[in-house]
């Protein structure tokens, strides 16, 4: 929870009163879990379905997370894959070494896209400046950590005119 955004505990539960339907699978101590909602009732109580995958001796861990909002209450259900697909980049380079994946279903043919990035918020730094002329080959970067809070900062300068200046707090963008 440390770098989580949210920390209401509500995030799934209003998800869930919004959705028509709603799958969650639970990767958690070597085993996979299912658990099934309609209309924010229990349609498959939770169960194991099967064992975790593992990696390099560790077991995944994870949640995947699968809805559809209510129509219901929302007269547009579009989603704006551009939209998502920025957001969920930047969580993946916000968290180094998480994989995120994002599949649209919505076409004849799916669209999968898997964000992991192992370099944090320097890869950010590098991917934002890409095709601008940089004025030092790397970004300058550095982490600090004191009282239990902890700071990562990355710049780069170009030649570009105008500034970006970036600042996320617990994964939320201020």
């Amino acid at each position: 929870y440390k770098v989580s955004g949210g920390l209401h505990g509500v995030g799934v539960s209003v998800v869930n009163a919004l959705s028509e339907t709603l799958i969650l699978e639970i990767n958690r101590d070597g085993k996979v879990y299912n658990l099934e909602f309609s209309n924010g009732i229990v349609t498959k109580k939770l169960n194991v379905i099967g064992d975790s995958l593992k990696d390099n001796n560790q077991y995944y861990t994870g949640t995947k997370l699968t809805f559809l909002p209510t129509k219901d209450i929302f007269k547009n259900i579009e989603f704006n894959f551009k939209t998502i697909e920025k957001r969920l980049r930047e969580l993946a380079f916000l968290n180094t070494g998480v994989s995120i994946n994002l599949i649209d279903k919505r076409q004849s043919k799916d669209i999968e896209i898997k964000f992991k990035y192992d370099g944090g918020i320097q890869e950010y730094v590098e991917f934002l400046n890409k095709g601008k002329t940089v004025i030092h080959n790397m970004p300058i970067s550095f982490k600090g950590n004191k009282n239990n809070i902890s700071i990562e900062c990355s710049f780069q300068w170009t030649d570009s005119y105008h500034e970006n200046t970036i600042c996320f707090t617990n994964n939320i963008i201020q």
